[in-house]
Parts: structure tokens; C-alpha cells; sequence
């Protein structure tokens, strides 16, 4: 089929398709011996995710989220990660807007806009949540992650909004504090080009490289859809 030729022509894949096919295309991608650049998230389920990750493992080849935020030139929370720091609080705020008469995602709204301000969390809180609350509507989300030593990190996902918003807050335990306006025109090169040049600098070093950030992302969104929408407990 397609892919398969695609397969045979090219040295690298990036797979740029709906969510609920990232998981099988990205793992034929790498059965067939290619690096992978998957587009946000990795898979819709954890164990799907870890069956990348071990197929990377195994095969000895890269394999990529495309977290493009994670590459932006912002240069006041760069200086404040250089520091060693963690965040104390974090708050993300990312809005759509998407039409009603669109619909809704058959992923839902965790999955769709949730991956970006998740993996920043992620990063910049530098541990896993040890709990989750909050309420997610098919439109609309608010989730609050606790932490160790009662730090927290608030996501709030919409699509019914004027325009579309990406920025966060965040405080540190050395007392600053800062924000992130991710619409701001950036200073070049532009995220998107800098995890594209990230992607590509990889695939030319002798040592596969896999994205276990990526995973943790999905396992987050998980946990967080499992507690949330089927009343279960935390578990990562």
C-alpha cells in the first residue's frame, strides 16, 4: 500500500495523522527500521506508548514526540530552569476555538488539547502528580495536579473561546515567578523549526534516541481521564 512504498523511499518518518492511528503507524514506521517523529500525543493509551517505547529499545531507533512547545526561545523560564529549580505552582491555560457544529473529537478534549500543557508540566514541575481533580466536559476541561509537599499545577482546556490562548504561569520555591505567552511572536528560528533541526541532528548521532518523556505524557493523560471520567484512583 502507500505506506509501504513510503517506507521503501524515504530514511525518516513523521506521522501527521489523527490520534487514534499515531500508535499503528508509528509502530510499522519503526518495525520497518525507520526513525519516528510522531505528532502529539504518542498513542491514546499507556500501553500502546510502552509498546513504542520497547520497539524503539529493541530496534535500536528513534522515536520522537512532536512537542513542539518544549523548543520555544523563551529565555526567562530557560534561565530560571538552568537554575536547577523546580516550579512550585504552574497554571496552563489552552483554548481552541473549535465550532460546535464541528463537534467533538471521539479522543475528547483531554487528548486533544492536553498533551502540550501536560508535557510542560511535566517538565517543569519535574515529577509525576501524585493525584488529580477536577471536571471535564466535552468542551471544556479544568484539571488540578498535586504534588509532593502540596505544590500544584492547574490546566484549563476550552474550545469555546473568542480566539485561541497558549500561555502559563508559574512560581518557584526560590520565590520567582514568571509567565509564558506561547502566541507571542518568538524570536527565531520558530519552535516548529527547532524540533524539526532537534529531530533531525538525532537521527545523524550514533545512539538512538527515545522519547520517554512522550510516554509520560500519555500515562499523565491516562491516569488523568481515568480519575476524572471513570472515577478511579490515581495510578502511574
Amino acid at each position: 500500500g502507500a505506506l509501504d512504498r513510503a517506507l521503501e523511499r524515504n530514511d525518516a518518518c513523521g506521522v501527521a495523522t489523527p490520534p487514534d492511528t499515531h500508535y499503528e503507524l508509528a509502530r510499522q514506521c519503526l518495525e520497518a527500521g525507520k526513525p519516528v517523529l510522531v505528532e502529539k500525543p504518542m498513542a491514546l493509551k499507556a500501553q500502546h506508548a510502552r509498546e513504542l517505547v520497547y520497539l524503539a529499545q529493541q530496534k535500536r531507533f528513534i522515536l520522537m514526540t512532536d512537542d513542539t512547545f518544549l523548543y520555544h526561545p523563551w529565555t526567562e523560564l530557560g534561565h530560571y530552569l538552568r537554575g536547577g529549580h523546580q516550579a512550585k505552582t504552574l497554571e496552563a491555560h489552552w483554548t481552541g476555538p473549535r465550532r460546535p457544529d464541528l463537534g467533538t473529537p471521539d479522543e475528547g478534549i483531554l487528548w486533544t488539547l492536553g498533551p502540550h500543557p501536560v508535557s510542560l508540566m511535566l517538565k517543569y514541575m519535574g515529577r509525576y502528580p501524585l493525584g488529580v481533580r477536577g471536571t471535564v466536559a466535552p468542551r471544556k476541561a479544568t484539571v488540578v495536579y498535586e504534588f509532593v509537599g502540596g505544590d500544584e499545577a492547574s490546566v484549563f482546556l476550552e474550545w469555546d473561546t473568542p480566539g485561541r490562548e497558549r500561555y502559563l504561569w508559574w512560581t518557584s520555591h526560590n520565590g520567582n515567578s514568571g509567565e509564558v505567552d506561547f502566541d507571542a511572536p518568538p524570536v527565531a528560528p520558530e519552535p516548529l523549526a527547532n524540533m524539526c533541526k532537534s529531530f533531525l541532528e538525532k537521527i545523524a548521532k550514533p545512539d538512538p534516541w527515545i522519547d520517554y518523556h512522550g510516554l509520560k505524557v500519555v500515562e499523565t493523560l491516562e491516569m488523568t481521564e481515568k480519575v476524572l471520567l471513570h472515577k478511579g484512583r490515581p495510578s502511574l
